[in-house]
């Protein structure tokens, strides 16, 4: 209280308000690095940022309050990681395979890794990414190799030949029947009748010839 009667001056001072940082694992409770709180006077802006955590990798979502105004009551602001991880391949006895590596890989716990492919190997059972870093142990299982089999000769068949059929068309004729004279309708004369008839003719035409020969002299004798 004054001592005399006036005006007071009063100081105000703001309030610190504070803002909670998570980074946990994507898909899970775990968290991948202990949070942090950053403390601000009311009304002041604030700023956070992803952490860089030895094991994980952040997914590269930035969280909607990442920056914001101090307040008297703030939301937490949570980072998400995924598990950082080393595939090792193995024979079924647990020996390296030959050529091979150990290969890095990130991913969410409880989903299967990605496995690399190895020529020659398969992978019977593929892992789930771990819940914390390390090592998975990838058993790879050779191929059995098979003699290449020569393939059979294609069976070829012949083809046949087709030889084009020479159509002969039939050419209609006419034909006329013959009607023989009364003459030609006789019967023809075998071989002896034929012999036959030739010795009378011969034998005529000498008869004509004699009665020739004296008709001519007597009418010579007549003339004289």
């Amino acid at each position: 209280m004054p001592n005399e009667p006036g005006n007071v001056d009063v100081t105000y001072t703001p309030d610190q308000e504070t803002v909670v940082v998570h980074y946990k694992v994507v898909g899970t409770n775990s968290t991948a690095a202990a949070g942090r709180t950053i403390t601000g006077a009311f009304g002041d802006g604030y700023t956070t940022t992803p952490l860089s955590i030895n094991g994980y990798t952040w997914n590269g979502v930035t969280p909607a309050n990442a920056t914001g105004t101090y307040g008297t009551s703030n939301d937490d602001v949570t980072y998400y990681y995924t598990v950082n991880y080393n595939i090792v391949p193995v024979d079924p006895n647990g020996n390296p395979i030959p050529g091979t590596t150990t290969t890095p890989e990130t991913g969410t716990p409880g989903e299967p890794i990605k496995v690399p492919n190895i020529p020659g190997y398969i992978v019977k059972v593929i892992p789930n990414v771990p819940d914390q870093p390390g090592d998975v142990t990838v058993v790879y299982v050779k191929i059995p190799s098979t003699k290449p089999t020569t393939p059979a000769q294609p069976i070829t068949t012949a083809t046949p030949t087709v030889i084009p059929t020479k159509v002969v068309q039939r050419q209609e004729t006419n034909l006329q029947p013959v009607v023989q004279n009364h003459a030609e309708s006789k019967r023809l004369p075998q071989t002896g009748e034929k012999d036959s008839a030739v010795s009378e003719v011969v034998g005529l035409s000498l008869l004509l010839s004699v009665f020739s020969f004296f008709g001519i002299k007597r009418r010579r004798h007549e003339e004289k």
